[in-house]
């Protein structure tokens, strides 16, 4: 689930942009106001928009919100707070404000499938307004980065821009399912693509199922009917990523991956960590490589070994996937 593996380190280190992504916080008695747009305006240093022309309700106390900053540039994605009503309003209001020119841009979106704003992620290209849906994925509402207006919608989180214009992001998953597999894709040119594990299972990806099923089979008739009455079905594993890094020219990226089964967790099944690294070629066109994680460690000039548990120390992937960006 989205909670479990983004706990395991699959967070993206990306300085492009500042995003953040704020929560309604808790209120005693009401003794703190809501927050404004001025409230972030001024924060981040955009006075000059207060009074530009076209500029929102400044001082309309807001519901929710998520700003991203630019150095030439404030998006704010908000509901206004309506005393009335106990819920933001379904009308969800996109702001950007570009210093050049002091022009300010607005749209409107009211068929959003998620509520609450995770974040706001602005590149040169799109942006990205993160609305909740269940704690395995959000919807992130692709908007052109100029004019607001609605390119697509996905299904997923952690969105982060590259410097191609691109979006980076892992795909969403159905929160109450036996079976998790984490996938990273990239949304670029209109058209979203994935990049891991992609259409076609690398080798060592391959091998692993087959492992995987054969020791599926093995399982007795007893233990099958345990699992079923459970819904878990003991044939597919889940794939977790973790430890993913992008090189500070935004032309490689690499992380581990994790093949397990919950299901089979108290009985005997193969387990496998490997290496994944990832290169730009051309604009939004990568190649990834996948790798045992004790190979590929070798070929970096690392040593990695096998906790008592099975698993892998985090410092020792942590310095696998900086080596992968520096080789």
């Amino acid at each position: 689930m989205r909670a479990a593996l983004r706990a395991g380190g699959s967070a993206l280190v990306l300085a492009l942009a500042a995003v953040v992504a704020l929560a309604p916080a808790a209120r005693s008695h009401g003794q703190d106001a809501a927050p404004t747009l001025r409230t972030f305006l001024v924060k981040y240093g955009f006075d000059d928009a207060l009074a530009a022309a076209s500029a929102p309700d400044v001082d309309r106390p807001l519901a929710g919100w998520g700003v991203s900053i630019l150095a030439d540039a404030f998006v704010a994605a908000y509901y206004y707070k309506d005393p009335a009503a106990p819920q933001p309003p379904p009308a969800l209001h996109v702001s950007r404000f570009e210093r050049k020119g002091a022009r300010w841009v607005h749209t409107d979106i009211n068929d959003q499938r998620g509520g609450g704003i995770d974040s706001v992620t602005s590149g040169d290209q799109y942006v990205v307004v993160s609305v909740h849906i269940n704690p395995s994925t959000s919807e992130g509402l692709v908007l052109d980065a100029r004019s607001l207006s609605r390119v697509a919608s996905v299904l997923g989180y952690d969105f982060k821009a590259l410097d191609d214009g691109s979006i980076l992001f892992f795909g969403g998953m159905t929160h109450f399912a036996p079976i998790h597999k984490q996938t990273l894709r990239l949304f670029a040119m209109a058209t979203e693509v994935e990049l891991f594990p992609g259409p076609q299972p690398s080798p060592v990806a391959r091998a692993y199922r087959e492992s995987f099923v054969k020791a599926a089979a093995a399982l007795s008739a007893a233990q099958r009917q345990a699992l079923a009455q459970r819904n878990a079905p003991p044939d597919d594993f889940d794939v977790s990523v973790s430890h993913l890094e992008l090189r500070e020219d935004h032309k490689r990226l690499a992380f581990a991956a994790s093949y397990d089964s919950d299901t089979l967790h108290d009985l005997p099944h193969p387990t496998m960590t490997t290496v994944v690294r990832c290169d730009r070629g051309a604009p939004s066109k990568w190649t990834c490589r996948e790798q045992r994680l004790e190979d590929h460690a070798k070929s970096v000039g690392l040593t990695v070994s096998r906790r008592a548990d099975g698993g892998y120390d985090d410092e020792a992937l942590t310095a696998v996937v900086a080596a992968t960006l520096k080789r």
